[in-house]
């Protein structure tokens, strides 16, 4: 590949990140958590450190990230904390919650609360999707997670509450899946009719304690249930997605920086058929292969350190994605 072609790929691929919706674009503003607000040394309601994120009661959903500085609120280093040990699905950071506390605090709570770009348009169809790991340290998985859209957010924000929001999510985790993996992050998935004007969402458990669904580990530290949560997209795909364009929203590579191996994950787009070209700074061709199911793993041992591009292409077009390689003799 020539270094002229590279350069209007990278072009081509921040283009992409302000078209309209033709492109698949994910309405979720600060997705993975990675822009952050300056850091607070006290939880300060609504404001967590994600930007673009509150959290809408007094229930004081959390932030992690590898930046140690930020941990004033339930220890959020990353990949360990106080609720357990996860990697980022992405980037550097993710959130999380609780969806469930034993008695004596019956029917407690902790959302997100995120805006989108843009407002929901009536009757189109919106294919949600997030990564959640549930948090080793804690006695109680569940199914029970769901998302709520909402034109404002006045109606249910509340800073001296803590309980159950009495609204009912569009979107909600298959019944009978419990989301149960601390080591893999798992994805829920899901679509629905827009109203028409829709311009926030809000993720967490709405039902109550009676009719939310349990399973104890009654060896675990914590007398609840908490979850990660990373990745979270929304995407009007009233058009069918294998014929929309691929965005770099649509593509993760983990772990990144990384030693030996990469994985290259394609989000909305499993099914499509994909390529990958691995280059160099310069634009050289060195690795090259097929995406099959929506992810793939490369091994990267043999390259030297440094910064490297992965190519990701269908039908429609490409997008370059940049990693780093460390060098295979660190620990």
């Amino acid at each position: 590949m020539s270094f002229n072609r590279k350069m209007m790929l990278v072009l081509f691929a921040l283009l992409n990140l302000g078209t309209n919706r033709t492109y698949a674009q994910n309405l979720v503003l600060n997705q993975s958590f990675e822009d952050t607000l300056p850091c607070p040394t006290s939880v300060v309601y609504p404001f967590i450190k994600a930007q673009y994120w509150i959290q809408p009661t007094a229930g004081s959903s959390d932030f992690f990230s590898v930046d140690t500085n930020c941990i004033y609120s339930g220890g959020g280093g990353v990949p360990q904390n106080v609720f357990g040990w996860q990697n980022p699905h992405s980037g550097e950071s993710y959130c999380g919650f609780s969806i469930y506390n034993a008695p004596p605090n019956q029917n407690s709570r902790e959302y997100i609360t995120g805006i989108l770009s843009d407002s929901l348009i009536t009757g189109n169809k919106y294919c949600i999707s997030f990564w959640i790991s549930f948090a080793n340290n804690c006695k109680y998985q569940t199914d029970d997670i769901g998302v709520y859209f909402s034109s404002d957010t006045s109606s249910f924000t509340d800073y001296t509450m803590n309980n159950v929001l009495n609204l009912i999510p569009q979107v909600e985790n298959t019944q009978g899946n419990i989301l149960s993996d601390t080591l893999n992050w798992m994805q829920v998935t899901g679509d629905f009719m827009a109203q028409g004007g829709e311009k926030f969402i809000t993720i967490g458990n709405f039902k109550n304690d009676t009719n939310t669904t349990l399973i104890v580990l009654p060896a675990a530290i914590y007398n609840f249930g908490y979850y990660y949560i990373d990745d979270v997209s929304v995407i009007d795909c009233t058009v069918g997605i294998n014929e929309l364009g691929l965005i770099a929203n649509d593509i993760t590579i983990f772990p990144n920086p990384c030693k030996d191996e990469i994985t290259v994950e394609i989000i909305t787009h499993a099914y499509d058929f994909f390529r990958y070209e691995i280059t160099d700074v310069f634009g050289k061709s060195i690795f090259t292969g097929n995406i099959s199911s929506g992810k793939e793993t490369i091994n990267v041992s043999s390259l030297k350190e440094g910064v490297y591009f992965v190519n990701v292409s269908n039908k429609h077009n490409t997008v370059m994605k940049k990693f780093i390689k460390l060098g295979s003799n660190l620990q």
